[in-house]
């Protein structure tokens, strides 16, 4: 059977495990099937998306925190104003020398992040490396399912094979206990037919030697009645 990992499923002791990941009792012997299951990895996907959200949710206030001091919203930038009393001018390099003008009035994103209250300068730049973390974790809880899922498809290969090896033997086994019980029987047949034939021979052995006996005393009996008859015939003799 493959060991399960305690870490994952807590044996019950009552011939069931208690899943960690679906919070739910599975039978030990239909464990193999639930861990495959569709309820099992949708409980590991919730599971990364549930850490994964909360590690997203913790890196702002996390430097907040740090810091003490909150953090407000950042504030789009305002929109120049346009100067209304200007007249249109028609000459080319007088509209490039107003553009030129408005460009250097707009106000760099940079610089009206530098000047919210209480965010430190690399605030920003702290985040984007959190989330870049957050990545990186995320990608590794992946390997790691992709590596789980991988050893118990390993375990379950192996332990189809060992099954099938062991099904092979006691196949071979029980072809050869019965190849060896009809070998048995064909024997005791053998010894059967040589006793029945025994038997029949002894019968006619018996029967012989009893016409032998019977055909004996009968010619006895024919030759006493010879000499009787010979004696008296004997005595009526004249001489």
């Amino acid at each position: 059977m493959t060991s399960i990992n305690p870490a994952i499923a807590r044996d019950l002791g009552n011939g069931s495990h208690f899943c960690q990941i679906c919070q739910i009792a599975v039978k030990t012997k239909t464990w193999k099937a639930h861990s495959m299951g569709r309820q099992h990895r949708d409980s590991i996907q919730r599971l990364k998306a549930q850490a994964t959200g909360g590690q997203q949710q913790k890196t702002v206030p996390k430097r907040a925190a740090e810091n003490g001091t909150t953090v407000p919203n950042e504030p789009a930038a305002k929109k120049p104003k346009e100067d209304f009393d200007t007249p249109q001018l028609s000459a080319p390099w007088e509209r490039e020398r107003n553009s030129e003008k408005k460009e250097e009035k707009k106000p760099k994103k940079q610089s009206v992040s530098a000047k919210i209250a209480g965010v430190p300068d690399d605030f920003f730049e702290v985040q984007a490396a959190q989330s870049s973390g957050v990545s990186a974790n995320e990608k590794r809880l992946d390997d790691e399912l992709a590596l789980f899922e991988k050893e118990v498809a390993q375990i379950d290969l192996e332990q189809l094979r060992r099954e099938d090896d062991t099904e092979a033997m006691e196949e071979e086994q029980r072809n050869a206990t019965e190849q060896d019980v009809d070998e048995v029987e064909d024997r005791i047949e053998g010894w059967k037919r040589i006793n029945e034939l025994e038997i029949k021979v002894e019968e006619r052995v018996q029967a012989r030697a009893e016409r032998d006996v019977k055909k004996i005393e009968e010619e006895s009996d024919s030759d006493e009645d010879f000499d009787i008859s010979s004696d008296m015939n004997w005595r009526s003799t004249k001489f």
